[in-house]
């Protein structure tokens, strides 16, 4: 591939802001400045075209000379005229291995900084594709993993871009060149610990050795072929979310609960079921089990055994009831002996629940433990929460009484969950909802009446 002269770079990020994105050259957006040569090609471009821009720096802190390097980048943005912000990231969560940490720490550091509307531009290339793909490629990742970064994602409350994604890594850096702009090599980017600096400085080079002299080229435009199959992916899954509303009333408004008919998911092929499955634990919140796991839980789907409980790294799933529920690991509900709930306002928050007056939706995605559409109408003015008593039992709308130990039955809650699980009372000592799993009928907001939509948090 030619290299381009500066003003071909900068017509190519003109054209995405402008023509592709709609960015109008007034507006200040955000650029993301490591003070190597990628991020200091985007933001020296900016600067060029005339964009209002204000740089952020990450000091992951990784080696002793970070937070001088961290000044140095402001210096560097200060002498354009371009401010600069510097977040230090304090430890790092639990990941892969440390750049999988840093890169999610990261992220939600610059999530945070993210209003409505803002734009946030990160210099990430045709070369960091490759590397992606061959890294996922090596961990066994699946096609969520495989799949192209995409040009532009949602990042908080903001948007995540990316306007060089089909430009290679020497493209920035004769771009630099040419220019008589200096850059900063990160250390990081020398150690042969971190698996993608051992792709970067030695498989791939091995590769065009090797004969494939556009190896990355070609692996960038593999990623995108399988980014079309994820999106592909993902419209086939929302078209059997609709056929599963379609089929059982109980999936009402767009808000799917935990439980899904068993019977439901043993009409796909193998196949199809794990997708299916990966996509539903990762519309829960949950994290998703490798294939294996995958496969395991579809084995016993089909067995058609019930009181069946799996577990997994991250989540665990309970069949039960011609149902198959999900959960985080361990769910720790609070202690909520004495638990009032007197309800003021539209919406609102107790100690382990949340409320909101139904404004046409659903309020935002379902927390794991699933939500709960009341009715207003029917809806005493005084609830209260508890766990179950032994031998207890409750009143049905029809005012008669069952024991609570068969409705929790019933229900599909499993025997690990029933001793600490809330249950919503009324004064007349009927049953109102269990989170997650049952709504008195008599208590259920209809289609077209005032409702209130109630959902449980867990921590765990």
């Amino acid at each position: 591939m030619a290299l381009l002269a500066p003003p071909d770079l900068e017509a190519h990020l003109r054209k995405k802001l402008r023509e592709e994105w709609g960015v109008p050259s007034q507006r200040t957006l955000w650029a993301a400045y490591s003070g190597g040569a990628d991020s200091t090609a985007l933001l020296h471009a900016l600067h060029r075209i005339g964009q209002p821009v204000h740089a952020v720096h990450v000091d992951h802190g990784w080696h002793a000379g970070s937070a001088l390097w961290a000044e140095e980048c402001r210096r560097g943005a200060a002498a354009l005229g371009i401010p600069c912000t510097v977040l230090r990231l304090e430890g790092t969560p639990d990941g892969e291995g440390p750049e999988d940490a840093a890169r999610r720490g990261r992220y939600a550091l610059l999530s945070s900084r993210l209003r409505p509307g803002d734009l946030l531009l990160v210099a990430q290339h045709r070369d960091d594709q490759a590397e992606t793909l061959l890294l996922q490629l090596l961990r066994g990742s699946g096609l969520e993993g495989l799949a192209a970064m995409p040009s532009r994602r949602p990042l908080g409350a903001g948007i995540l871009a990316r306007p060089f994604l089909d430009l290679g890594r020497e493209d920035l850096r004769a771009y630099l060149r040419r220019l008589g702009i200096s850059w900063r090599e990160d250390p990081a980017n020398q150690e042969n610990r971190y698996a993608r600096t051992r792709i970067r400085r030695d498989l791939l080079p091995r590769m065009e050795a090797l004969g494939w002299a556009r190896a990355s080229l070609v692996l960038a435009r593999t990623a995108e072929n399988l980014g079309d199959a994820l999106q592909t992916e993902a419209w086939w899954f929302a078209d059997r979310l609709a056929a599963l509303r379609q089929r059982f009333p109980g999936f009402e408004a767009g808000l799917l609960p935990p439980g899904l008919p068993v019977a439901f998911l043993l009409e796909m092929e193998p196949a199809a079921l794990r997708v299916f499955l990966r996509h539903w634990i990762r519309y829960q919140g949950i994290a998703v089990p490798d294939r294996a796991g995958l496969e395991r839980l579809r084995l016993q789907l089909g067995d058609g055994r019930g009181g069946r409980r799996i577990e997994w790294k991250g989540g665990q799933a309970w069949i039960q009831g011609g149902r198959l529920w999900l959960w985080l690991p361990a769910p720790v509900f609070p202690d909520f002996s004495g638990g009032d709930w007197i309800r003021s306002g539209d919406r609102g928050d107790g100690p382990f629940f949340a409320w909101e007056v139904d404004r046409g939706s659903p309020p935002g995605p379902a927390p794991a433990a699933g939500a709960h559409r009341l009715s207003l109408q029917v809806l005493p003015a005084q609830l209260h929460w508890r766990s179950r008593r032994p031998g207890e039992r409750y009143m049905d709308g029809n005012g008669r009484h069952r024991p609570v130990k068969k409705l929790l039955l019933e229900a599909g809650v499993p025997p690990f969950l029933r001793d600490s699980l809330p249950l919503l009372w009324d004064p007349e000592g009927r049953l109102v909802l269990i989170p997650g799993f049952y709504t008195a009928p008599w208590a259920k907001g209809l289609s077209g009446e005032p409702g209130l939509w109630v959902w449980f948090h867990s921590s765990g």
